[in-house]
């Protein structure tokens, strides 16, 4: 009689079992199987189980129109970010809008760039490229020691005959610029999020350069999102349930704050020396007025998105954050944006041109002046890294088209800092006078 194997003993079997079983990874796989194949099941080795999540994920490098949505057996899928894909994925595509938007570089800004921006060019042209006429002359001594040399004379304000001279440090921006300049440097050795970063060194350059102008502020808009009715729709495809886009748009903007807005209305000293007119306070009213009783609740906004702060502030420059190499998604979605705040105009153009409803006059006027075909030109701000670009966005009837880039300074020095603060001075002059005219006009304001 042979001598049975050792080895196929129960007890023994048993006994090798239980060893293997002692990894509650294996133990839970062969709890899951069926009892009759547990011996083959436990003979699975380390090395097939770090290969199975590998396997499940090659089917994603297929094209994910062929998945169903509701999938997820893919291991790697769930650790995607969970944003829906977007129709709009590059801007390029943006040309497959309903109105097109496309974007091109700006190489002859007398042809192309319209009348309504050809003066605000040709001043942001001086500061950026040429370097003329953008230092504060009370600055100097304390610029030039900062920088390490002499700054040419033509790179400083002339002071204005017949003005008493300015005390060094009265009215200056140097050291809040110097503490930007530091933060802006804190920022990159620690890299901080884009959030961290708009709080702590865009927002603070903004309401810096803008402290002394009445009528435009700066606000964070990161939360923003665009109203469904003004969602640019694709041609082909006529998106009306506005699905071109999903998640974040922008993340800052330059608002025309009409009067008695924000906190002035608590009584907070007038910007700019200057103090609201009763042109002022009659088109707050005639915005108030268009918004809450002439707009159904998904439309109630002046601009393209219903976000609270921005509701009765027309947004007059819009301003994208990205981190160097951002240039693509950065356009994409000031593309986007712009391109909904045009749906927006238009919109609210075409209802006050009907005069009211039912043939009436608007309560906010009483005269009746023709409203221009086109939206105005719109400077938008492109912020990449450390560096700032300018871009306008041009009507053209059937198309939008945004040019660019200019470079208009950086925040990592202290020159490209005093660059951006003249800049937007400049913007900011635009804003209070042409936009704000603009603005009067769609809602037939005399100033």
């Amino acid at each position: 009689m042979p001598t049975p194997d050792s080895t196929s003993s129960p007890s023994i079997r048993r006994q090798r079992n239980q060893r293997r079983d002692t990894s509650p990874t294996k133990k839970r796989k062969v709890l899951q199987r069926n009892s009759d194949n547990r011996d083959d099941e436990d003979d699975v080795s380390d090395d097939d189980t770090a290969q199975t999540p590998r396997s499940q994920r090659l089917p994603l490098r297929t094209s994910q129109q062929s998945l169903p949505p509701s999938s997820t057996s893919s291991a790697g899928l769930s650790r995607r970010p969970s944003r829906r894909a977007s129709p709009v994925k590059k801007k390029q595509a943006l040309i497959g809008l309903e109105k097109p938007v496309q974007f091109n570089e700006l190489y002859a800004p007398a042809q192309q760039l319209p009348a309504d921006v050809r003066s605000l060019y040709g001043r942001i042209r001086n500061i950026a490229y040429y370097h003329s006429n953008y230092l504060p002359l009370q600055d100097r001594e304390m610029i030039s020691r900062a920088v390490g040399e002499e700054i040419p004379d033509f790179s400083f304000k002339k002071a204005t005959e017949g003005t008493i001279p300015v005390p060094a440090r009265t009215n200056s921006d140097f050291d809040e610029l110097q503490e930007i300049l530091f933060t802006s440097y804190e920022c990159r050795k620690l890299d901080r999020s884009e959030l961290a970063v708009n709080m702590l060194v865009h927002a603070p350059l903004l309401k810096l350069a803008l402290k002394n102008h009445h009528y435009v502020d700066e606000e964070l808009i990161q939360t923003a999102r665009i109203c469904p009715p003004f969602m640019p729709p694709l041609a082909d495809i006529g998106d009306k349930d506005g699905k071109v886009t999903e998640g974040k748009m922008v993340d800052l903007a330059l608002v025309l704050t009409p009067a008695e807005d924000g906190s002035r209305a608590l009584g907070r000293k007038p910007k700019g020396n200057m103090h609201d007119t009763a042109a002022d306070k009659r088109l707050l009213r005639a915005i108030q007025t268009h918004v809450l009783h002439r707009e159904p609740p998904e439309a109630q906004t002046i601009n393209q998105t219903a976000y609270t702060p921005v509701m009765f502030r027309p947004i007059a420059t819009s301003i994208e954050t990205k981190g160097e190499g951002g240039a693509e998604e950065g356009k994409l979605q000031l593309g986007i944006w712009t391109s909904a705040w045009h749906r927006r105009m238009v919109s609210l153009i075409s209802k006050l041109e009907q005069r009211g409803d039912g043939g009436s006059q608007p309560l906010w006027s009483s005269v009746s002046r023709e409203i221009e075909s086109r939206v105005i030109t719109l400077p938008l701000i492109l912020i990449l890294g450390n560096e700032w670009k300018l871009l306008f966005a041009c009507d053209r009837g059937d198309s939008l088209e945004i040019l660019g880039d200019v470079p208009i300074g950086e925040t990592s020095t202290l020159l490209g800092l005093y660059t951006i603060i003249a800049v937007l001075h400049e913007v900011a002059d635009w804003i209070q006078s042409s936009f704000r005219e603009w603005i009067m006009n769609v809602f037939m304001i005399n100033d």
